[in-house]
């Protein structure tokens, strides 16, 4: 895509969706949940469908398991939005006079990995909606195809509620790695919201725009003396190995007291993990 084209392409995404925004702000809470709800349920619907053919096109993870973040991203994640404000007075403290209210931003633009294309996408329309906000969507281009199918479901319940349509877009031509940088750029975007590599995430934070967002992750993990180390080295075989140990928020470096490295190693092996030695893993 030539500059000028590309510029043309994400003037008109933004474009549509300023007045997309603006429609749908006025939509009562009522309203805006059951939109929301028929977006999960559509999704989860289709989990297994989307997990297979994200796995097919980015060669990463696994049906099952993506099957699952699938369904979470949707309907786990629309009963915790279900039922609370988006727009609106939270609160008011009448001793000093404050109320706070929660106001759309704008245009948020959503970026997307491929490691978890459909999860993400519709994990930030969902947090986007709940707020009266548009949202424009920048999926990585190796899953440009599960990203297209998503997309296109979303567009399906938008029609079946009456929302503009224009309140989810989404690039979806292959791009050049200058449209994302290009997309948070646009004095159109409110709000970022950055799912992806270091490289991408430092990117938004440097965009001059308000962002959030998710990189490498693989904290290392603190095993403590006290700690129950059956169930700590179950839960961090089971964290590490889910979706092929895709997801960022895994173990990444255990740390175990000395006292304990012995002990805790063993349960590792009896919850199905390979320990290696100093020669094994080439240190």
């Amino acid at each position: 895509m030539l500059a000028e084209e590309q510029d043309a392409y994400i003037d008109t995404l933004v474009g549509r969706a300023v007045p997309a925004q603006k429609e749908f702000q006025s939509w009562s809470e009522k309203a805006t949940d059951r939109l929301l709800q028929a977006l999960a349920q559509r999704v989860y619907l289709h989990a297994e469908e989307l997990a297979i053919a994200a796995v097919q096109e980015t060669g990463m993870g696994n049906v099952r398991d993506k099957t699952a973040k699938n369904r979470f991203a949707s309907m786990d994640i629309y009963r915790s939005l279900e039922g609370r404000v988006g727009h609106g007075c939270l609160a008011v403290d009448k001793r000093r006079k404050v109320m706070t209210i929660a106001s759309p931003v704008g245009v948020v633009l959503g970026l997307v990995p491929a490691t978890h294309p459909a999860a993400t996408f519709i994990f930030k329309v969902l947090i986007a909606l709940k707020g009266r906000n548009a949202l424009i969507l920048s999926p990585s281009q190796r899953a440009m195809d599960v990203s297209n199918q998503v997309g296109e479901l979303v567009q399906q319940v938008l029609h079946e509620h009456g929302a503009p349509l224009d309140l989810v877009q989404w690039v979806s031509a292959k791009k050049s790695r200058t449209t994302a940088n290009a997309l948070m750029a646009h004095p159109g975007v409110s709000f970022i919201l950055a799912t992806g590599g270091p490289g991408l995430v430092k990117a938004a934070y440097q965009s001059g725009k308000p962002a959030v967002g998710v990189g490498s992750g693989n904290a290392p993990v603190l095993v403590c003396a006290d700690a129950d180390l059956s169930l700590a080295a179950s839960n961090i075989v089971m964290s590490k190995t889910f979706d092929n140990g895709l997801a960022c928020c895994s173990e990444n470096n255990l740390v175990v007291v000395e006292s304990r490295v012995e002990a805790f190693t063993a349960a590792l092996e009896e919850h199905g993990a390979a320990v290696l030695s100093t020669a094994d893993s080439g240190t």
